[in-house]
C-alpha cells in the first residue's frame, strides 16, 4: 500500500510552539492551550515506528511541526554521516515540517556520536568545511537548513572573526537561513563580557526565520565570576524576554518556540509562556504592517 504524501503544514510568522516532549502526550492529544507548532527532536523518531512514531502521527494530523536535528555535526572537520542523513530524509519525507533547523556545533569524531554541542573557530578554515557540510545536507533533505548560534563559554584563539560575521557567509554562501536563539545569545555575551543587546544588534537578523526561547543556569567559574549555563532547564528569564522583544522590533513577528530540555514541566507552564510570546509576537505584527515579512518554509 501506497502511503498518500502528507504536505506541508504552514508555520505562520506568528506562530508559537514548544518542543515536543512525550511527557506531554495526552494533553497534547485532548486539550487545546493555544500552542501553535511543535518542534521535534529528530533523533528521537529515528526508528521505523513504535510509540514515538504513534504519537507523532497522531500530532502532525492536527499541527504543523518544526524538525531540530543535533546529530548532524555540522562543524565536523568531516562530512555529515551518510546513514544519519538518509534517517532524516526519511523522517522529512514521512512528516514534512515547515522548518528544519541544526546548531552551529560539532558533535562527532571518529565515528563515534557524542552527546554534546561542542564549539568551533570561526575562521576560514571552519567556514569553508560548516558550507560543505551544509550543502551536503541541504541536497540530501532537499530542503533549506536553519543554523542556531550556539552559547558560548569561551573565546578560542584560533576564532579570526566575530559570529555575525561568520554567520551571514555562511548564508550567502550556501543559501540556508538561521534560527536565532536568544537565550543562547544572551549567555554568549554575558560569559564573554559583552553586552547582549549589542550581541542582537550584531546578529545578522535579516537572515533569520525562526527564534528559540529556553531558560539558563547561573554559577560561578573556578575565579568565582559569573557563568551562565544553557541547560534548557527552567522557565525564560526576563533578560531573554527583553532581548526577545527588541529582536522582533528589527526582525517583525518570527515562529518561536520554547524548549525545556530538562525538569520538563506541566504542558499548561509551558503554554503559559507561548501565550507570552503570542502577545510580543502580535505587537510586532502591528509595528510592522508596511514591513515586508521573510517567506518562512524549507524549499532550498
Amino acid at each position: 500500500m501506497v502511503r498518500p504524501r502528507l504536505l506541508a503544514a504552514t508555520i505562520y510568522p506568528e506562530s508559537a510552539g514548544v518542543a515536543l516532549a512525550p511527557e506531554h502526550a495526552r494533553d497534547v492529544v485532548e486539550r487545546n492551550l493555544g500552542i501553535d507548532f511543535f518542534e521535534v527532536h529528530a533523533e528521537s523518531y529515528m526508528g521505523d515506528g513504535g510509540a514515538p512514531h504513534r504519537l507523532l502521527q497522531r500530532i502532525r494530523a492536527d499541527y504543523p511541526i518544526a524538525l531540530h536535528s543535533t546529530g548532524l555535526s555540522i562543524g565536523a572537520d568531516h562530512s555529515p554521516d551518510r546513514e544519519h542523513l538518509t534517517r532524516l530524509r526519511h523522517l522529512a519525507d514521512r512528516y514534512r515540517p515547515s522548518l528544519c533547523s541544526v546548531p552551529l556545533a560539532w558533535s562527532t569524531h571518529e565515528g563515534a556520536f557524542l552527546n554534546a554541542e561542542l564549539p568551533l573557530p570561526y575562521n576560514g578554515e571552519s567556514l569553508a568545511r560548516v558550507c560543505d557540510n551544509i550543502d551536503r545536507a541541504q541536497r540530501a533533505l532537499d530542503m533549506k537548513i536553519l543554523v542556531e548560534n550556539p552559547a558560548s563559554y569561551l573565546a578560542l584563539k584560533a576564532s579570526a572573526m566575530s559570529e555575525g560575521v561568520f554567520l551571514r557567509a555562511v548564508v550567502e554562501q550556501t543559501g540556508c537561513a538561521l534560527l536565532l536563539n536568544i537565550a543562547n545569545a544572551y549567555v554568549s555575551a554575558i560569559n564573554l563580557g559583552d553586552e547582549p543587546m549589542d550581541y542582537i544588534d550584531a546578529f545578522p537578523i535579516e537572515d533569520v526565520q525562526e527564534i528559540h526561547l529556553t531558560g539558563f543556569s547561573e554559577e560561578t567559574d573556578d575565579d568565582g565570576g559569573r557563568l551562565l549555563v544553557q541547560d534548557q532547564a527552567g522557565p525564560v528569564s526576563d533578560s531573554v524576554w527583553a532581548i526577545y522583544r527588541r529582536a522582533l522590533g528589527r526582525t517583525g513577528p518570527l515562529p518561536t518556540a520554547i524548549k525545556r530540555q530538562s525538569e520538563i514541566p506541566f504542558l499548561s507552564a509551558l503554554a503559559a509562556e507561548v501565550a507570552i510570546a503570542k502577545e510580543a509576537l502580535r505587537r510586532a505584527a502591528r509595528q510592522s504592517v508596511n514591513r515586508p515579512q521573510p517567506h518562512i518554509g524549507t524549499s532550498p
